[in-house]
């Protein structure tokens, strides 16, 4: 009785081996076949994707800006305003969006 357990154990542990591979082969050649699509719409939304570069820069000159009105000055630490430089920097993009959407709706130019 004790080999026909092994047995069945080890079959089970074959066939389960196996609908693995198979699953990670389709896996891989569903890959292959979407990639050129997947090319195709990362050239279509590159306009729309983040650039982090590009969003470092237009962060650093948004924050020069700040800097240089005085605006902070009177009102935040030196220190704390490197916290709230680094809070912008890092949530940049939700903000500006956030901005984008909310900013018409009390000057009734409406969003929605």
């Amino acid at each position: 009785r004790e080999e026909r357990e092994i047995f069945s154990e080890e079959l089970c542990d074959a066939v389960e081996k196996f609908q693995l591979e198979k699953t990670e082969q389709s896996l891989k050649l569903k890959a292959e076949i979407e990639r050129p699509k997947l090319e195709r719409m990362k050239m279509i939304m590159a306009e729309q994707m983040v650039d982090e570069n590009m969003i470092e820069k237009i962060m650093r000159e948004a924050w020069a800006l700040i800097k240089s009105s005085g605006a902070l000055d009177g009102l935040v630490p030196d220190e704390e305003q490197i916290e709230i430089r680094n809070f912008f920097a890092k949530n940049y993009v939700e903000i500006t969006e956030m901005y984008r959407l909310y900013s018409p709706v009390n000057s009734r130019g409406g969003t929605h």
